[in-house]
Parts: structure tokens; C-alpha cells; sequence
């Protein structure tokens, strides 16, 4: 979840730190501790750009290839990272829920175009590590478990409804790109992750980390 640079095959701003994300609500949403918000920089027409604290993350990788979707990768690598929330650490030590659970998607520039927008092979999940832990988390005894720490981003943010399957998050985030380009606004769009918050997905939000033009 570090910061990349580089431009986007078919983008014309310059490109500038940049991370893509999509957060999912829900109606009835449980009480979580979250990820945290430090400031809205500035409103858009259905855009906000947003500062967000840096913060530690369990993650893990998969591939997409191998699992065959983006569905069933996202179900294998939450169910590992819980079983370090329930002691699947060094420590031992049972770690509390949080919200967001990121899933994260390289995108794959040669083979996508302003409408259709393709990934690679590579899908990471990751929790938000409590507070109580940002400072020291238990150590993975999974190997294929790792923490990722955060500086602190500013993210773009675009809302919309409906349930965050593969093929959706395919046009949201394509159509979400190409506004921010065509208005000019210096993005990074190498990563794109999606945020759920809780089930059942009903409301999703669009985000992307980058700079006020």
C-alpha cells in the first residue's frame, strides 16, 4: 500500500502519488474501530479528496489467476488475516475486528483503455490494525501474513451503490479514472483498492489518493 509514481497509458495530466480505493457501507453497519479520516480537503461534484492518518495494516497476497476471481480471492485472504485476528500471531493475542478490509488490485495499463480497465495477476487483503497495536502488532505466525505500515494519504473519494463484484469494480473505477483525468487532477493509478466496511455491500465509495489541481 506504498505510494507509487508513474503516469497511466492513456492519461494527459502528470502523474503524482496517487492510491485507488473503493469503501464499501452498508445500512446497519456494525460499531468498528476505523481507519482514520484527518481532514476533507476539498469537495467535488460527487468527489471528495481526503486526508487520511498514516496507520499499520495486516495484510496478505494472492493471485487472482490461481483463485480464480476476485470474489474468492477476497474470501480466502479475509479468512487468513482472521485467523491472525484470533491468535494466529507470536503473541498468541486475540486482535479486534476493525473496518476497513482492504482489497488491493494492480492495474494492468497495456492491456486496458479509457473503457475497460484490466488487472494483474497480484490481489492483496488487509485489515486495519486496532489502535491499541498500531505502535507494536503481534507478529504473523503465517508467513504468508505481513503488517504494512501507511504514511500518511490523500485520497479522492466517489460513492455509489450496489454490490463491489469483479466486474463492477472494473466500470466504477475505469469511469472514476477518467473523470479525474479529464478534470485535470494529478493521480497515481498503478494500485486500485477496494474498502469494505461491512456486509451486505450496499453502498460502495471510490477512492483515489492524489493532489488538489
Amino acid at each position: 500500500m506504498t505510494a507509487l509514481r508513474g503516469s497511466c497509458a492513456w492519461t494527459a495530466a502528470p502523474a503524482a502519488a496517487a492510491l485507488i480505493l473503493l469503501l464499501s457501507f452498508a445500512v446497519g453497519s456494525f460499531a468498528l474501530e476505523t481507519y482514520s479520516l484527518s481532514a476533507v480537503l476539498e469537495r467535488y461534484d460527487g468527489t471528495e479528496l481526503r486526508r487520511y492518518e498514516p496507520a499499520t495494516f495486516s495484510s496478505t497476497v494472492l493471485s487472482l489467476d490461481d483463485e480464480g476471481s476476485i470474489e474468492k480471492a477476497a474470501i480466502i485472504g479475509f479468512h487468513r488475516l482472521l485467523k491472525y485476528n484470533l491468535g494466529d500471531n507470536e503473541d498468541s493475542r486475540k486482535v479486534a475486528m476493525t473496518a476497513p478490509v482492504l482489497y488491493g488490485l494492480d492495474i494492468d495499463w497495456k492491456a486496458s483503455s479509457r473503457r475497460d480497465l484490466r488487472f494483474r495477476d497480484r490481489f492483496s487483503v488487509s485489515f486495519f490494525v486496532p489502535f491499541r497495536y498500531q505502535d507494536k502488532p503481534p507478529s504473523p505466525s503465517n508467513p504468508d501474513v505481513f503488517l504494512v505500515d501507511v504514511k500518511e494519504v490523500d485520497i479522492f473519494v466517489r460513492s455509489f451503490d450496489g454490490y463491489a463484484t469483479g466486474a463492477r469494480i472494473h466500470r466504477v473505477a475505469a469511469s472514476f479514472l477518467r473523470d479525474l483525468y479529464d478534470e485535470g487532477h494529478r493521480v497515481d493509478c498503478r494500485t486500485a483498492y477496494i474498502a469494505q466496511y461491512s456486509p451486505p455491500f450496499q453502498v460502495q465509495w471510490l477512492l483515489l489518493r492524489g493532489e488538489a489541481k
